[in-house]
């Protein structure tokens, strides 16, 4: 039996059962996290300080972009393979990071296309007078987690995600801007954490750096976490998932049942 149980829930309520799931499986989340971040961090590491003023502007601008696109593409990695850790887990599955990774893998071209549209739609719609970016923000809040869930192609994400956000766009901005004031309370006295203990201990910017990283990978899957139960909330609401898969656990052995698209 999944360990939060299948129904809709209220805004709090849905940031509650992420709690509960973020504890019960803390250590599986961050771990298929950090197989995705740790490399990234470690290879910026080894990045020339750009703001040492030794290299030239051309330079510097290269290896600050470099950087900032090595980050964002394992980021994204990162969050799908946390979306499948907690879906297996929501759905009562048997969590299996060798199998989250494999799966992120063999979906990773769809699950990078589907973010970077994401963000491109996101950004012209901010600069359009800023409503619209909070729209597609909202529409396309579930792309990456249908990419994982459902297996669609990036663009078939993108309109499954506007499909499910549609007449729910208010109440899904409300739990990303709660789910935002919470991450951004804690990452904020964690960064403070970081620096106090790196002015004790002396450590360079790079060192510091490296801390603030780690930081953010312990904080930051809960906001993945938020995302994947707001997805199903949406398909439960909408869809009757939970009768659905109710559905199939009870129906005899050996009679067909109409397969789930997760």
């Amino acid at each position: 039996m999944p360990p939060v149980a299948l129904r809709p829930r209220s805004t709090t309520e849905l940031i509650d059962a992420a709690v509960q799931l973020l504890r019960q499986h803390y250590m599986e989340i961050v771990t298929a996290s950090a197989i995705f971040l740790i490399p990234a961090y470690i290879l910026r590491l080894f990045l020339p300080d750009v703001r040492s003023g030794q290299l030239p502007g051309g330079d510097q601008a290269l290896l600050f972009s470099l950087g900032l696109l090595i980050t964002a593409i394992f980021s994204i990695v990162s969050t799908a393979a946390v979306v499948v850790v907690i879906s297996d887990s929501y759905l009562g599955r048997e969590i299996s990071i060798i199998g989250a990774v494999q799966r992120v893998i063999n979906r990773f071209w769809s699950v990078f296309a589907a973010a970077l549209l994401q963000s491109i739609f996101t950004f012209i719609g901010f600069i359009l007078f800023v409503i619209p970016g909070f729209l597609c923000l909202a529409w396309f809040f579930a792309c990456t987690v249908v990419v994982v869930v459902e297996g669609k192609t990036a663009r078939a994400a993108l309109m499954r995600s506007r499909q499910l956000a549609a007449g729910s766009v208010g109440r899904i901005l409300g739990v990303l801007f709660l789910t935002a004031i919470i991450l951004v309370t804690i990452e904020f006295i964690a960064l403070f954490l970081v620096s106090i203990a790196g002015v004790f201990i002396h450590a360079g910017a790079a060192l510091t750096t490296l801390g603030a990283n780690l930081a953010n990978l312990l904080i930051y899957p809960f906001f993945t976490v938020v995302i994947t139960l707001l997805y199903y909330d949406l398909r439960i609401r909408k869809e009757g998932f939970d009768l659905e898969m109710m559905a199939t656990e009870l129906a005899p052995s050996g009679q067909p049942v109409t397969p789930s698209t997760a």
